[in-house]
This record gives structure tokens, C-alpha cells and sequence, in this order.
């Protein structure tokens, strides 16, 4: 009996231990901040559901499995990745700077060697929704307004 107060006090100890630490340490925050790009990128263009403008630019470098892409808005900066496979429609996710996250849909079609976006929508976590059209695919390289680790 004592060896089994002891195992389980020990494991108790090393459980409060664990949360402990977990409470302690910080979560990785998210910061507005300018960001580089370069391979080849897209400009976005669009309008959400209440008229405000979106504008961004999506990006991926040869080699890789995804892009990145950043827009903003009048009132906060949002970041998210996609997949560089050959999909003529992708999905997925993205956060804000204002705590707003959001989901997107985007249409592509075959270019070259490429499946290029075409036009895209979102629906944001406050109800609104977007829509966005993509211009041709570019090479070349920038600076644009992106939600990034405080770390980096």
C-alpha cells in the first residue's frame, strides 16, 4: 500500500509539474510586420461583404509544397498558407491581426506548368465574407504587410 501512495504521489508531482511549466511558457504571438517574397506571387484584389477593401499578394518559391499569402484591410493584416499541388480548387485557413480568423475557397486553372488562382472567397469568423480575384502569375520579388511570429 505505501508503494502505491508513492508511485501515485509521484505521479501527481510530476502531472502538477508538467501543467506548471505548460502555464508558464509563453504562447508564440503574432505581430504585424513587413515581409519579403520572392519566386513567384499573385497580387489579390477584392471586396468583403461590407464594402471595405482587401488587397494582398500570395507567393510561393519552386520546390516547395505551399505559398504563403498576406492581406490586409483598412483595419487589420491576415496570414495563411495553400497548397502548390495541382488542385484546380484549394482550401483552407487563415488568422488575423484584429484576433478574426477565417477560412478561404480558391478556383484555379492550368497555365503553362502551373495551376494558377483565379478568384477566391472567405468567410470570416464576424460574419462577414469575401470575395477576391487574383492578377497573372508574376516572377520577381517584394515587401508587403503580413501577420508574423514575434520571433522571427
Amino acid at each position: 500500500m505505501a508503494y502505491l501512495l508513492r508511485k501515485n504521489t509521484l505521479v501527481v508531482a510530476a502531472t502538477v509539474a508538467l501543467v506548471s511549466g505548460c502555464a508558464t511558457e509563453k504562447v508564440d504571438e503574432r505581430v504585424e510586420r513587413n515581409v519579403e517574397f520572392s519566386g513567384f506571387y499573385n497580387e489579390i484584389s477584392g471586396n468583403l461583404s461590407d464594402g471595405s477593401a482587401v488587397s494582398g499578394v500570395a507567393w510561393f518559391s519552386g520546390g516547395r509544397p505551399g505559398g504563403d499569402f498576406c492581406l490586409q484591410t483598412e483595419e487589420t493584416v491576415c496570414s495563411g498558407k495553400y497548397s502548390a499541388g495541382i488542385s484546380r480548387r484549394i482550401s483552407g485557413e487563415f488568422v488575423c491581426s484584429n484576433g478574426i480568423i477565417g477560412s478561404y475557397k480558391t478556383e484555379r486553372i492550368p497555365e503553362g506548368d502551373f495551376v494558377v488562382p483565379v478568384k477566391g472567397t472567405g468567410s470570416l469568423s464576424d460574419g462577414r465574407s469575401a470575395r477576391v480575384v487574383f492578377s497573372e502569375l508574376k516572377r520577381g520579388s517584394g515587401t508587403t504587410r503580413c501577420l508574423g511570429s514575434a520571433k522571427s
